[in-house]
């Protein structure tokens, strides 16, 4: 008997035989449906193992004389398969887009529906004989007798690893501000004894609190975020009986609530048809959506989790959809004057439908959807069942999020004193907190925590080139959703005349008085050229020389009580002429 492998990559198709034992271990609980309850071992030296194989699914298979199995393993989104825990996958030809994908069926028995897990602990397709250690476990349907599995291919893993097994399960939803999050490791194990101890520990990412770190299931509450969300990287260690442990981290992208959002979210009550009586929710974390404009000019969704979901609205009289009320019948079978509505989903839809919908935002051109938000109420075959209630958002805000206002751009000069206006955002509540920010981190800003703040431009010389400054305004409310908001300040160098101040000077009685009028004149941008000190005005008591580097040189003809007096200009260097100042001279 033989392996026989396959490389379905562009590259080359490339059948090889196995250099290292290769076998297959299925261990069936009673109950499982595919493996018949029995414990096999399949080999190359009982059969033929295949195996074909792209960068994103692993295809086997093994038959002998008497048996027949096909598996397949998938990532989600066309991955590339990495030695990584494959968690919650759905049977893979019906799988969602976004989800890994299983299946293992067995001589001409195979499963509806499938939930289960695979664990890549060795992945080397590049090797001249390829290289997999897999360990998988499948539900067939909604039976709780799994299917557990190990597939050593050209490894020299045994089928029962020599540690345990870390395993990080995580809610299957995005992780936005305020919702509380409990981890799981209880599909931790370990292949020579059990799972004793557990722990957990931040690695990095924002300050939490976690809980019964020393449990399967610790919990923790999503912080406040910044809009642009930020990262979470835990530690899972876990011990088994022997004393032996592993470890697995994990890193969550933690997004804000105030963020655009793709999402919906419904509650179905007991009785209800569609959603059978479940709090459902699906994101584009784990699910793909699909929006078009109907031929009612409405907004219909696909929502693709390996359920297919649909929601459909539509106005009356084929109008384009706009914020507000609708009552609705079932689309797109709604009467003249009323909105269309179906929700429908994993199978079910309704015959008839009552109900109504309120837009809270949309923006959409002729052919598809920009941004929609809109919550529904849909009784099924009447008013007299209960209503599926829910809400659905493509790429939209929550109506609570706050409007930030950083004001127009601006431009002004150096070393001046620069206002921000925040005080025009706007909210349905309440602003509770503004943060103003710079790029410019050397430059302090004061009340930057309050609508209006202040700094002080930089000093730039007649050649510098002009400084760009962005300003960003954030604001939260007092539900704690943000928005934020920027402005640019183009400072740019602005010369400034200089100011000339009068001077009351003593002098002697007699011979040459040596003045220095410019030692307390100012400039800005200290740039005043003594060379160009000008008398406007001559002394009418004495003869004055103007030497040239700012200084004068007086003789007096008075004595006494009487005053002499001169009066001056000078320029900077940009060649601005400041104010005239009088020197009053004295005895």
């Amino acid at each position: 008997m033989k392996l026989t492998l396959m490389s379905l990559l562009p590259c080359i198709l490339a059948p090889a035989v196995a250099t290292a034992g290769s076998a297959i271990h299925l261990n069936s609980e009673p109950g499982d449906y595919i493996g018949g309850g029995i414990t096999q071992t399949l080999s190359d030296s009982t059969g033929t193992i295949s195996l074909d194989y792209t960068q994103s699914q692993l295809t086997l298979g093994y038959e002998d004389t008497n048996t027949d199995l096909d598996m397949v393993f998938s990532s989600p989104d066309n991955q590339v398969l990495e030695e990584e825990h494959y968690l919650n996958a759905q049977r893979n030809a019906f799988k969602g887009a976004l989800r890994a994908g299983l299946s293992v069926s067995m001589d001409h028995r195979g499963c509806n529906t499938i939930d289960g897990d695979f664990f890549i602990h060795e992945l080397d397709l590049a090797a001249a004989n390829p290289v997999i250690a897999l360990d998988f476990v499948q539900y067939c349907g909604n039976n709780d007798a799994p299917l557990n599995g190990s597939i050593r291919i050209n490894s020299t893993l045994p089928e029962n690893l020599p540690h345990p097994v870390a395993v990080i399960e995580r809610p299957m939803r995005q992780l936005t501000d305020d919702i509380h999050v409990t981890l799981s490791a209880e599909k931790s194990y370990s292949d020579s004894g059990v799972i004793a101890g557990y722990q957990w520990e931040q690695l990095n990412g924002p300050a939490i609190t976690l809980t019964n770190t020393n449990s399967a299931t610790p919990s923790f509450t999503v912080p406040s975020l910044p809009l642009d969300g930020e990262e979470l990287t835990l530690k899972l260690t876990v011990t088994d009986s022997l004393g032996q442990n592993n470890s697995q981290t994990l890193t969550l992208p933690l997004v804000s609530k105030s963020a655009p959002l793709t999402y919906m979210q419904i509650n179905s009550p007991e009785g209800d048809y569609i959603g059978q009586g479940e709090q459902l929710y699906f994101d584009d974390a784990f699910s793909t959506f699909n929006s078009s404009i109907n031929y009612d000019n409405g907004v219909s969704v696909h929502i693709d989790d390996g359920d297919n979901w649909r929601a459909d609205f539509a106005a009356p009289y084929n109008a384009a959809l706009q914020p507000g009320n609708y009552q609705a019948e079932r689309f797109p079978f709604q009467s003249d004057g009323l909105g269309g509505l179906s929700i429908s989903g994993d199978g079910r839809g309704c015959n008839t439908i009552s109900g109504g919908f309120t837009v809270h935002s949309i923006e959409q051109q002729e052919d598809q959807v920009d941004s929609f938000m809109a919550s529904f109420s849909q009784h099924c075959g009447g008013t007299q069942n209960p209503a599926l209630l829910g809400t659905i958002a493509l790429n939209a805000r929550h109506p609570s999020v706050p409007t930030a206002n950083a004001g127009p751009g601006f431009s002004t000069g150096q070393n001046q004193t620069f206002t921000l206006h925040g005080q025009f955002s706007s909210d349905d509540s309440n602003i509770a907190e503004y943060q103003w920010t710079l790029d410019q981190p050397d430059i302090d800003i004061t009340g930057a925590d309050q609508a209006v703040a202040q700094f002080e431009t930089p000093n730039l010389g007649a050649n510098d080139d002009d400084i760009i400054i962005t300003a960003t305004l954030t604001v939260t409310d007092d539900e704690g959703f943000k928005d934020q908001d920027s402005t640019t300040i183009t400072v740019s160098y602005q010369n400034s005349a200089p100011q000339a101040n009068n001077d009351n000077l003593s002098i002697g009685y007699w011979g040459w008085q040596y003045l220095s009028p410019l030692e307390n004149d100012t400039d800005a941008e200290n740039n005043i050229d003594p060379a160009s000190l000008e008398i406007t005005q001559g002394p009418s008591r004495g003869y004055v020389e103007n030497l040239g580097d700012g200084q004068l040189r007086y003789f007096p003809f008075f004595f006494g009580n009487k005053t002499d007096s001169i009066t001056y200009r000078v320029k900077d260097q940009a060649g601005a002429w400041s104010n005239t100042a009088i020197i009053t001279l004295s005895h």
